[in-house]
């Protein structure tokens, strides 16, 4: 479910908000101009769309924070929350707490800017009717959303994964991900991820107009691997 997919729904009108996404198959099986039908397009490839967007239905707290959209709030912060708050119920509900900014403040890594972001984006009436359509209130007697959105510690892989305990370098831009986002997943599987290619790295992992650590891991030996592959390596683990 790449970036050039979602511009393609919404410049035609098919996503105008995150829940359409979730009704989208149902939608299309209804419409006199499905996206098969459209220049680039096939079954196949709607087929491979519809199965991306369902496995999307269940996401860990930190991505589905991170999706949000909060000003501040990028990967990294988002990880922090997620640990912090451990549910998402428990954030859903964080604005009512009367000591919600001072709770927050205290967290290591988490400044007054992004505090005071979180904070306009929980006492949103809009904003919160957007998590509730997407992933419901949390309450088990309430209607379920769309997504299920899980605890950091219920996504870590509970044996070794391919990249545990590897050292893993990115370069270039990565076009599917953010950096940041992309160096969370590396260490919840289990990397540690460098910031410069030696002997010790296992993987380089390439975007788009790499610089000098391309060359460096080749000379080295390291295994490289394009983005699309390391994705399609990790969407499974």
């Amino acid at each position: 479910l790449g970036r050039r997919s979602i511009q393609f729904l919404i410049e035609t009108g098919k996503v105008s908000s995150p829940t359409d996404l979730f009704t989208l198959e149902q939608r299309e099986a209804l419409t006199s101009h499905p996206i098969a039908q459209c220049e680039g397009w096939g079954k196949v490839s709607v087929q491979a769309l519809f199965r991306g967007i369902e496995a999307r239905r269940v996401i860990s707290l930190d991505r589905f924070l991170f999706s949000l959209g909060v000003p501040s709030v990028g990967a990294i912060t988002a990880r922090l929350l997620g640990d912090f708050y451990k549910t998402y119920a428990a954030f859903r509900d964080a604005g009512r707490n009367s000591t919600f900014q001072e709770d927050l403040a205290q967290l290591s890594g988490i400044g007054q800017q992004t505090v005071t972001d979180i904070s306009t984006f929980l006492n949103c009436t809009e904003n919160v009717a957007l998590l509730d359509a997407l992933a419901g209130t949390g309450n088990a007697n309430d209607p379920a959303g769309h997504v299920q959105v899980i605890s950091i510690e219920a996504m870590r892989p509970k044996r070794a994964t391919l990249f545990t305990g590897k050292t893993i370098v990115f370069t270039g831009k990565l076009e599917q991900t953010s950096r940041a986002e992309a160096k969370v997943l590396a260490e919840r599987l289990g990397a540690h991820v460098g910031s410069t290619v030696t002997q010790s790295t296992d993987y380089l992992i390439v975007g788009k107009n790499p610089g000098s650590k391309y060359t460096q891991a080749q000379h080295l030996n390291v295994t490289i691997l394009r983005e699309e592959e390391w994705l399609e390596k990790v969407k499974d683990l």
